[in-house]
């Protein structure tokens, strides 16, 4: 578990610290100010490598830079009762990022889906060489592109390696086996689903061209034709990316533990860049719950029914969703999102942090990290108008000047009533009659004279 993060003189602000909840921890702040930043910097503490150094496809996952030469990264991360202290300096003539205190990673699984739909993967068991044979085979990560996620990552330093199948060949295999992965695939989705009236189920294989001797995947839309896994919207591409992502990690993760002779690892975190990105409200008031509640569909589905008597794990499978730690820490731009965990938010493990752009007297605008309180808002509109967002009014421009406007009218001594009627033209045609602010603005002008 990644327990407390501190960045001096890298990033936006001269000095960031953040003590990170145990189970939940939302980002919220303008564009431009480091949420993606410290997400970057999280996975970095665990694995020592940015994303787009091992896969240059990338567009994200950057390796973070600066001008300062007193540039550092300091976390302290836990495994059950023992915590560990990390720390990185950046060498300002080679630009690389030394390590002066921890030791790299070796307890904890971590999924890191981006915004863009690239995502990069850590396992311990599959990453960390543990002969010399395996230093030079064994990839550093799994860093994914969006292409890569559906049609399969090779080695970068040997292209006939395959690392992983992609969505397609690999959603079509399990779909054939009808084993514990597909149980578990259906799962996932069905739990990642906008409503659970109409969960998202894997469809009929197809093919979509003659060419293309490949079995696609498809979703079943009820009485609508199944649609093929690459003709689906960016929100269902992202939301079965995340499904198909997490059930390939747990399965190929288990088949290393088998091979290692070890114990599957009980320490999953999840970070999750723009929870929200492409995703219709009904999806953005449930992703961030259904992620927490996912692990119990993948043990459900995979490790119950996937392994077998023989296997040496079934048994510790059975009592390992009491046991095991998932840590999730998410990004959002949406007032919905916040307003989803309203239920859920508990503050002995939750914790939200908020960036914002401060000007002080006129002095140079400076980025602020703040831990806030989490207090319910009641609904999106109220969410809007919190410090997550700081708008002044939930409305669109047009809306929230005239209410401006009329505000000050209505505190005005001497506002005329030629000049009331005129703004009352204005407010009629950009405010819903239904509007609370309508009945205040009659009442209160009635009272000053202004209405006949």
């Amino acid at each position: 578990m990644l327990k407390r993060l501190k960045l001096e003189n890298v990033g936006p602000a001269a000095k960031m610290e953040l003590d990170l909840g145990s189970r939940l921890n939302i980002i919220t702040g303008d564009n431009g100010l480091g949420k993606s930043f410290l997400l970057d910097v999280a996975w970095f503490v665990y694995t020592h490598r940015w994303p787009a150094d091992v896969n240059p496809k990338l567009i994200s996952g950057l390796k973070l830079m600066t001008e300062s030469e007193d540039a550092s990264i300091q976390a302290i991360t836990s495994h059950g009762e023992t915590s560990y202290r990390q720390g990185f300096h950046l060498m300002p003539h080679s630009r690389t990022w030394i390590p002066f205190d921890g030791v790299v990673n070796d307890t904890q699984l971590v999924v890191y889906m981006m915004a863009d739909g690239s995502c990069s993967i850590f396992d311990p068991y599959r990453n960390i060489p543990q002969t010399e044979e395996e230093t030079d085979t064994l990839p550093e990560a799994f860093i994914f592109s969006s292409y890569e996620i559906f049609h399969g990552l090779q080695h970068q330093a040997d292209a006939k390696i395959s690392l992983c199948e992609g969505l397609v060949r690999d959603w079509a295999s399990w779909q054939k086996e009808k084993g514990g992965s597909f149980v578990a695939l259906n799962k996932v989705l069905e739990s990642l689903s906008p409503e659970a009236d109409f969960p998202i189920k894997a469809g009929k294989l197809t093919r979509i061209s003659v060419r293309d001797s490949k079995d696609m995947p498809t979703i079943d839309f009820g009485e609508q034709e199944n649609v093929a896994i690459v003709h689906v919207s960016s929100s269902m591409k992202r939301i079965v990316s995340f499904a198909y992502l997490l059930v390939w990690t747990w399965q190929e993760h288990l088949e290393a533990a088998r091979f290692r002779r070890n114990e599957p690892l009980r320490e999953i975190l999840f970070l999750v860049d723009e929870v929200d990105a492409h995703l219709h409200p009904s999806w953005q008031l449930k992703i961030v719950p259904a992620l927490l509640g996912v692990l119990d569909a993948l043990l459900q589905g995979m490790v119950l029914d996937g392994l077998k008597d023989d296997d040496g794990m079934l048994e510790w499978a059975k009592g390992m969703k009491e046991n095991i730690n998932v840590q999730l820490i998410a990004t959002t731009h949406s007032p919905l999102v916040m307003a989803s965990l309203e239920p859920h938010f508990d503050a002995e493990k939750d914790a939200w942090f908020d960036l914002d752009l401060v000007r002080d007297n006129g002095s140079k605008p400076e980025v602020v990290l703040t831990k806030r309180p989490f207090e319910k808002m009641g609904s999106a509109n109220g969410w809007l108008v919190s410090e997550a967002f700081d708008l002044e009014f939930p409305f669109n421009i047009p809306h929230s000047e005239v209410i401006k406007e009329a505000s000050a009218a209505l505190r005005a001594e001497d506002y005329s009533a030629k000049d009331a009627r005129i703004l009352d033209q204005k407010i009629q045609a950009l405010i819903d009659p239904k509007d609370p602010f309508w009945t205040k603005w009659k009442m209160l002008g009635k009272q000053k004279g202004w209405w006949q």
